[in-house]
């Protein structure tokens, strides 16, 4: 678990892993509230993906993203993709 605060922010993690994945949750106060998670899966010994999302409690938008990666003594190719799935307007 990790803590970290400076003038007007907060942030706080927990990273649980294994072996073959990782899984994290953040939670952050500052200029903007927000949730994130993300999991990362060795599917391989060659193949890793995974994914992370972003909830903004204030903005009320929804953040994912994707990646991947293939790694092998001579070959390293990644990929990511990410877009904002939901946004809501303040009235």
């Amino acid at each position: 678990m990790q803590l970290t605060g400076e003038k007007n922010s907060f942030n706080g993690e927990i990273e649980i892993f294994d072996q073959s994945s990782i899984a994290q949750v953040e939670y952050a106060v500052g200029d903007d509230k927000s949730v994130s998670l993300s999991y990362m899966q060795t599917v391989t010994p060659f193949v890793t993906l995974g994914g992370s999302g972003t909830f903004s409690l204030n903005s009320k938008s929804l953040s994912t993203a994707i990646g991947g990666m293939y790694k092998s003594d001579e070959t390293l190719v990644a990929f990511q993709w990410d877009d904002k799935v939901i946004s809501s307007n303040k009235y």
